[in-house]
């Protein structure tokens, strides 16, 4: 047992909603840039060009519908098994009885998630967080960008 920290499943949740989060923030651009005039198609050429939002959003969409009919990426890709790295400064007490062994987690900010994300013939493609975090960076990018288009 582990005590402290997210559970697997809780941290898959995470990453689900980022990436759905993700998504419905391109939408909310879309809709910010045709209200100040801009040509909202803009966005859809920026997610479908940049690798790390083209992954969001299939990785998304797959999730809002359970299967991918078509890939931005081209890659069709499909999450892994979510896992954690501890480092030994991580870790609290640990507790041995009979049949478990409860571990606590003191400094949870230490730990690192992953969650794989494969391509359609099964090679990793890199992390759904890393994945968030770089397509979060590319809105913020693309915000500014169409802030100063004329």
């Amino acid at each position: 047992m582990i005590r402290g920290l997210k559970s697997h499943a809780e941290a898959e949740d995470s990453a689900f909603n980022l990436l759905i989060w993700v998504l419905n923030a391109k939408d909310y651009l879309k809709r910010w840039a045709e209200s100040n005039g801009k040509n909202a198609q803009l966005v859809e050429d920026a997610v479908t060009a940049n690798t790390a939002l083209a992954v969001c959003a299939d990785l998304a969409n797959r999730l809002k519908q359970g299967d991918l009919k078509r890939s931005r990426s081209g890659r069709f890709p499909r999450f892994g098994v979510v896992s954690f790295e501890t480092p030994q400064a991580a870790l609290g007490p640990l507790t041995f009885r009979a049949f478990e062994v409860e571990m606590e987690i003191a400094n949870p900010a230490l730990v690192e998630f992953h969650l794989p994300v494969a391509d359609n013939t099964g090679g990793e493609m890199g992390d759904a967080f890393e994945y968030a975090g770089r397509g979060i960076g590319e809105l913020e990018r693309l915000r500014a960008a169409i802030e100063n288009v004329v």
